[in-house]
C-alpha cells in the first residue's frame, strides 16, 4: 500500500511505475511491487488545496500522463480527496485507501516541530541490579506492565538475594506519584501463603491490583493453588464453586485484568464438574463471577457452529469503564478458519461488514491486499468509544503479513515506510513484539525488526530505535554510551492516557552499559506530545443502490414486507434472517494486463446469503425502475420481483458473469473453489471488463440473484442482493 507519513513541510509518497502497456498513472498509482520515483505533497490542513510535484524521473516519460510536473487536488473537511479532472482517479484506486490519512500526515508535519521540542529524554526508572525489597535483594528482571486511566503505572519485578527470589508489583497509582512496591510474594493472608504471581495483572484507577497468585494453604499444605485476587482479597480460588455456577468447580484462573474506573477484576476461569470432567472456560467479571463469555455454546451469528471447549482466547481487553470488550474465540470449524474476534458478544466486522476471523477476506477498503485473508490474532485493545485494535498476521507473503488494525482497517503493516522524530525513514519488517492502545486511541507498538533496528512506534511515528541514547540514571540528561540495544518482552509495554496533551510510554529494554562492558535490563519511560492518532477510515469507491431496507420513500418495496433494518446495505431479508450484500473492490481500469495471475482488477464478494446457496452475478446498464414518469426512478430503488423474495435492480442489456456457491456462512469470498470471488484473483482471468466487453467511461450496475427456499420468506425460490454501481476507467 502507499504510505503517507510524517516529514516536515512535505510528504513523500512512493509509487510504482506502471508497466509497459498499462493505463495512465492516474489509475495505476501503487507501491505494491517497487518504487521507481516519488511525489511531494505540500499542503495545509483539511479543506485546503494541495500541490503535487514529481520527484525523480520515470524510466519512460511516455508512460506518464502528466504534461506538467505540478497538479492540484482538493482535500475536503472529512479528509477525503475531491477529484479534480482526470486526477480524480488517482485518489480512487483500490491500492490507495490510505490516502484518507493524508490530512493526518499533514497535521503530523506540524506536530514534528512541536513534538520533538516537548519530548523528554527516554529515562530509565528501574535498572537490573538496583536494590529493591528486603535487604540484599536486587532486581533480576521485569515482567508485564500496566497503566491505569489516571496516569498510574505498575510493573512486575523479580528480585533475588542470591539464594531466594521474590516477585513484586512496583509503581505509582496516579500521574506524578513516587514509585514504590505495591505488593509482594511470600506474604501470608489468612491461611494462604502467596508464593508467586502470574506475570499478567490489572491496575485500577484507585490503585487496586487484580492478580493471579499461586498459593499454598498453610492448613492443608496444598500447594500451587491457582487463584484470582484483588489486592489481598480472594475473588476465586482453585477448588471454589463459582457463585454463578455453584454446581461446578474452579480448576484454574489466568490473565487477570481490571475495569479501571470501577476496580472490577476480569479474568479467564476454567472449570470442572463435580466428577472432575473438564467443562470449559469462562470470561468472568467482578467479585460476583458474572459470566461475560463462555465456551461450548453456539458462536454468535452468522457462524453456524459452537465455541470450542476452552475456546476463549487468553488475550482479551475491556474498555476503561467496562462498556465494551474484545476477545478471541476458537470455534469447531476447520482449524485454518476457526478463530474469530468477538466484540460485545457479536462477531467483529470490518467497515464493509465482512467478518474478522481466520480465513475471512480483508476488503481492500480496509487495507487488504488482493485476495488477502486474516490469519492469526495476537494483541487486542478497545476503548469506551468502541474503537478496537487488533494486531496479528494475515495470510500474505511474509514481507507484508504483520499488521496493526484499527476498527477492522489495517493502519500499519510490514513493508510500510514510516518516519522517526528526526525525519529519518524506517521500513517495517519482521514481527511485532507487543502493542497497546489508550482511551484516546493512541497506539504504541514495539516492532522487533526494522531491517536493522528494533523500534518503538507511537501512532505511526518511530519515537525510539536501537542505538538511541538513554538517560540511564534518570537525571534528565542523556548518558553517552548508554544506548538502546533491544526492546524486550511480548506484553511489557504501556501507554498512559493523555494528560495536558502529553502521554507517557513505557517499555522494558536492554541497554548497552559501558560501565560493565555489557548489557543491562531497564524500565524505560518517555513523555511526549503524541502524533495524531492513526486513521481507521475506510475508503468506499462504489455506490450501493436498491437496498431492501424500506428507506426509499415508498419505493424499493420488498415483496412481502421482508425489509432489512433501516440503514442496512443489502437486499431484502432472506431465509437466514439477513440481507444479502454484494461488495465491489479493486481497480476499475480497462487497461489492466490480462491473463492468469491478474490480482488487482475489479472483484465482487458476497455475504449474508443463505448458507450453501447458489447465486449468479448479473450486470445491467440501468437500475429499475427506468420509466421517466415513475417517481421512484430517480431513487434507483428497484422494483419488487414477481418471481423472487427480493428486488429486481440491474436491468437493460443484462449480462451474466457466472455462478458461485456460498460457503456455510453465506459468503462468497475465496480466491479459488466454488465460493471464489467474481473477478480479481479468481475468474475470469481477463477481468470483469473483458468478459463483459465493457469500455472506459461505461457505468454498469451489478447484482446477485441467488436461490431461496420457497418454504420461507415470501414463498418464491429466488432472492437478491442490492445493486453496486461501477464506472470503468481508462
Amino acid at each position: 500500500m502507499s504510505d503517507f507519513r510524517y516529514t516536515v513541510g512535505v510528504i513523500r509518497i512512493p509509487f510504482q511505475q506502471p508497466p509497459v502497456g498499462a493505463g495512465p498513472i492516474s489509475s495505476r498509482f501503487s507501491s505494491h511491487v517497487r518504487w521507481t520515483t516519488g511525489m511531494e505533497v505540500g499542503c495545509g490542513l483539511c479543506g485546503t488545496t494541495c500541490l503535487l510535484r514529481f520527484v525523480g524521473e520515470p524510466d519512460s516519460v511516455s508512460q506518464w500522463d502528466s504534461p506538467t510536473p505540478f497538479k492540484q487536488v482538493m482535500i475536503d473537511h472529512s479528509c477525503r480527496l475531491v477529484p479534480s479532472g482526470q486526477w480524480g482517479r488517482l485518489w480512487e484506486s483500490e491500492e490507495n485507501m490510505n490516502l484518507v490519512k493524508i490530512c493526518t500526515a499533514l497535521i503530523a508535519s506540524t506536530w514534528l516541530l512541536a513534538g520533538v521540542a516537548s519530548a523528554q529524554n527516554p529515562a530509565i526508572l528501574l535498572r537490573e541490579d538496583d536494590t529493591l525489597g528486603p535487604v540484599g535483594h536486587t532486581i533480576g528482571g521485569f515482567g508485564e506492565s500496566q497503566t491505569n486511566n489516571v496516569g498510574g503505572f505498575a510493573v512486575d519485578v523479580v528480585t533475588d538475594n542470591g539464594t531466594s527470589f521474590l516477585e513484586h508489583f512496583w509503581g505509582f497509582p496516579m500521574a506524578g506519584g513516587t514509585g514504590a512496591i505495591l505488593q509482594s510474594s511470600n506474604v501470608t493472608v489468612g491461611n494462604f501463603l502467596i508464593t508467586a504471581y502470574e506475570p499478567y495483572f490489572g491496575y485500577a484507577d484507585n490503585g487496586s491490583l487484580a492478580t493471579s497468585p499461586s498459593l499454598t494453604n498453610t492448613t492443608t499444605m496444598t500447594t500451587g493453588i491457582d487463584s484470582c485476587w484483588v489486592d489481598l482479597t480472594p475473588v476465586l480460588n482453585e477448588g471454589d464453586n463459582p457463585i454463578t455456577e455453584p454446581q461446578l468447580v474452579n480448576r484454574s484462573n489466568s490473565r487477570p485484568a481490571m475495569i479501571q474506573t470501577t476496580g472490577e477484576p476480569v479474568w479467564i476461569g476454567r472449570l470442572n464438574d463435580m466428577g472432575g470432567t473438564d467443562v470449559g472456560s469462562r470470561l468472568y467479571r467482578g467479585a460476583g463471577h458474572t459470566v461475560v463469555l463462555r465456551d461450548g455454546v453456539p458462536a454468535p451469528a452468522p457462524l453456524l457452529t459452537n465455541i470450542s471447549l476452552n475456546g476463549i482466547g487468553s488475550d482479551f481487553r475491556f474498555s476503561a469503564a467496562g462498556t465494551h470488550y474484545i476477545a478471541e474465540i476458537e470455534t469447531n470449524l476447520p482449524i485454518a478458519v476457526n478463530n474469530f474476534m468477538v466484540i460485545d458478544g457479536a462477531i467483529a466486522t470490518t467497515c464493509t461488514g465482512t467478518l474478522i476471523g481466520e480465513g475471512e477476506l480483508i476488503p481492500v477498503e480496509s487495507g487488504g491486499l488482493p485476495g488477502e485473508v486474516w490469519d492469526n490474532f495476537d494483541t487486542l485493545g478497545i476503548n469506551e468509544n468502541g474503537d478496537f485494535m487488533i494486531v496479528g498476521d494475515t495470510f500474505a507473503s511474509s514481507p507484508n503479513d504483520e499488521f496493526v488494525s484499527l476498527n477492522g482497517t489495517i493502519v500499519l503493516r510490514e513493508g510500510d515506510v514510516i518516519m522517526d522524530l528526526a525525519g529519518g525513514m524506517h521500513i517495517l519488517a519482521g514481527s511485532i513484539d507487543y502493542a497497546c492502545m489508550n482511551e484516546q486511541g493512541d497506539i504504541l507498538v514495539a516492532w522487533n525488526n526494522d531491517l536493522t533496528d528494533e523500534v518503538l512506534i507511537l501512532n505511526g511515528v518511530v519515537i525510539l530505535a536501537q542505538g538511541d541514547e538513554v538517560d540511564w540514571d534518570n537525571d534528565g540528561v542523556l548518558d553517552p554510551g548508554f544506548t538502546l540495544d533491544c526492546i524486550r518482552g511480548t506484553t511489557s509495554g504501556g501507554i498512559s492516557a493523555r494528560s495536558g496533551g502529553m502521554v507517557t510510554v513505557y517499555a522494558q529494554v536492554e541497554v548497552n552499559n559501558p560501565l560493565v562492558m555489557g548489557k543491562r535490563e531497564g524500565l524505560l519511560a518517555m513523555e511526549l506530545v503524541p502524533p495524531p492518532a492513526l486513521s481507521p477510515a475506510c475508503v468506499f469507491e462504489f455506490a450501493d443502490l436498491c437496498n431492501g431496507n424500506g428507506d426509499q420513500l415508498g419505493c424499493g418495496v420488498c415483496p412481502c414486507g421482508n425489509y432489512a433494518p433501516s440503514g442496512t446495505i443489502g437486499g431484502c431479508v432472506n431465509r437466514s434472517g439477513y440481507a444479502t450484500r454484494l461488495y465491489a473492490s479493486g481497480d476499475t481500469s480497462t487497461s489492466l494486463p490480462t491473463g492468469p495471475g491478474t490480482t488487482t482488477d475489479l472483484r465482487f464478494h458476497l455475504d449474508g446469503a443463505p448458507p450453501l446457496t447458489f447465486g449468479v452475478l448479473v450486470s445491467g446498464d440501468a437500475v429499475a425502475p427506468t420509466g421517466p414518469m415513475n417517481f421512484c426512478t430517480p431513487l434507483n430503488s428497484g422494483i419488487p420481483g414477481i418471481d423472487r423474495d427480493g428486488l429486481r435492480c440491474a436491468v437493460m442489456n443484462t449480462f451474466r458473469h457466472g455462478g458461485r456457491s456460498a460457503n456455510a456462512m453465506g459468503e462468497v469470498n475465496d480466491a479459488s473453489g466454488p465460493s471464489r470471488v467474481w473477478g480479481g484473483e479468481a475468474q475470469p482471468h481477463g477481468g470483469i471488463f473483458t468478459q463483459g466487453g465493457f469500455t472506459a467511461g461505461q457505468t454498469r450496475y451489478f447484482q446477485v440473484t441467488h436461490r431461496e427456499d420457497p418454504a420461507f420468506v415470501c414463498g418464491f425460490s429466488l432472492n437478491t442482493s442490492q445493486a453496486v454501481e461501477v464506472t470503468f476507467t481508462p
